[in-house]
C-alpha cells in the first residue's frame, strides 16, 4: 500500500511538473518569438541609431531568434507531448544541436561588438564615424558568423558527426566528448565579454568624470534660479549595454555551471536554469525599450499602426448589393 501511494505521488508530481514546465516554455517561447522578431522589424526605423549600431544590434536580436526557432521552440513541442523524448526525428535534431552550438558565442560576440561600438562613440567621437562605417560593421558581423559555423563544424568533426537527444538537459547534443568542450568554451568566452564590458565601462566613467570636471572648471552652466552647477556626465547608452550584459551573465550562469559539473542534478533545477537562459533572449529588447527612448518611440509608432490598421480592419461594414431598390418598396 505505502509503495502504491509513493508511487501516486511521484505520477501525481510528474504531472504537475510537466504541466508547469510545459506553460512556462510556452510563455517563453512566446515572448522570444515576438520581441525579437518586432525588435527586427523596429530597428530600421529607429534613425537616431548609427548604421554599425544597428547592424550589431541585429546580429545579436537574429542570433537570439535562431535560439528562439530552433532550440526554445522545439522543447516547447517535447513538453506540450509529455513523453520526454524527441519526436521530430534525426535530421532537426542535428539541426537545433548545430544552431545551439552556432547562436550561443555569435549572442554573446555580437553583444561585445554593441558595447565596443558604444565604447569607440564615447572615448572617440570625432573618428567614430570613419573607423565603424557600415561597410566596415557588415564586414565584422560577417566574419563573426562564419568564425561560429567553422567552430561548430570542428566540434561536428570532433564528435565524429554523431548527435543524439540530451533526456536529461531536453536538447539534442553532439558527441560526449565535446559537450564538455563546447561549456567550458562558452564559459570562457562569456567572462571574456562580462570582463570586457566591466573594464571598457570602468574606463569610460574615468574618462567621463575627467572630461566633467575639466568643463566645470572653465565653464560653470547657470539654471534658471542663477545657480551654479556642474555638467552631468551622459552614460546612459553604455549603461545600458552594461545591463544586457549582466542579464546575459546572470542567465547563462546556472547553466554553464551546471554543465561543467556534470552531475545529476534534480529535473526541476535543469528547467529552471534552462528558462532563466531562455529568458534572456527577450529581456534584451525589454531592456532596450524601457532604456532608449528613441527605440521606444519606433515601437510605439510601429505598434500604434498595426493597431489602427487592424481596427479600421475590423470596423468596416460590409456593403451588399442586391438587384432591388429598396425605396420602391
Amino acid at each position: 500500500m505505502e509503495g502504491e501511494e509513493n508511487r501516486t505521488e511521484e505520477e501525481v508530481t510528474d504531472i504537475v511538473f510537466n504541466i508547469v514546465g510545459a506553460c512556462a516554455w510556452t510563455i517563453t517561447t512566446v515572448l522570444i518569438l515576438f520581441f525579437n522578431t518586432m525588435c527586427l522589424i523596429i530597428l530600421p526605423k529607429v534613425g537616431e541609431f548609427h548604421h554599425s549600431t544597428r547592424i550589431f544590434l541585429q546580429s545579436m536580436t537574429v542570433s537570439d531568434l535562431m535560439l528562439g526557432v530552433f532550440f526554445y521552440f522545439p522543447m516547447t513541442g517535447i513538453w506540450l507531448t509529455g513523453s520526454g523524448v524527441w519526436p521530430y526525428g534525426d535530421a532537426l535534431c542535428y539541426i537545433q544541436a548545430w544552431m545551439i552550438r552556432q547562436a550561443l558565442p555569435a549572442c554573446s560576440i555580437s553583444l561585445l561588438l554593441v558595447t565596443t561600438d558604444r565604447y569607440i562613440a564615447v572615448v572617440y567621437p570625432l573618428k567614430y564615424k570613419t573607423l565603424l562605417t557600415s561597410r566596415r560593421a557588415k564586414i565584422i558581423v560577417c566574419i563573426l558568423w562564419i568564425m561560429t559555423n567553422i567552430y561548430t563544424l570542428i566540434l561536428t568533426a570532433l564528435s565524429q558527426w554523431k548527435n543524439k537527444y540530451n533526456d536529461v538537459l531536453f536538447l539534442c547534443q553532439f558527441g560526449e566528448t565535446t559537450n564538455t568542450l563546447a561549456a567550458f568554451i562558452v564559459t570562457v568566452l562569456t567572462l571574456f565579454v562580462v570582463v570586457v564590458i566591466i573594464l571598457m565601462y570602468v574606463q569610460i566613467l574615468h574618462i567621463a568624470r575627467s572630461q566633467v570636471s575639466r568643463i566645470a572648471t572653465q565653464h560653470h552652466l547657470v539654471t534658471i534660479d542663477g545657480e551654479w552647477q556642474s555638467p552631468q556626465i551622459n552614460r546612459k547608452s553604455f549603461t545600458t549595454i552594461f545591463i544586457v550584459t549582466m542579464v546575459l551573465f546572470v542567465g547563462w550562469l546556472p547553466s554553464i555551471a551546471m554543465g561543467l559539473m556534470r552531475k545529476n542534478f534534480s529535473p526541476q533545477l535543469r528547467v529552471s536554469s534552462q528558462i532563466l537562459l531562455a529568458s534572456v533572449s527577450w529581456l534584451n529588447v525589454i531592456v532596450y525599450y524601457v532604456r532608449n527612448k528613441a527605440f521606444r518611440g519606433a515601437g510605439r509608432n510601429f505598434l500604434l499602426k498595426i493597431t489602427r490598421n487592424c481596427c479600421g480592419y475590423y470596423n468596416k461594414k460590409p456593403t451588399y448589393t442586391t438587384g432591388h431598390n429598396n425605396n420602391s418598396i
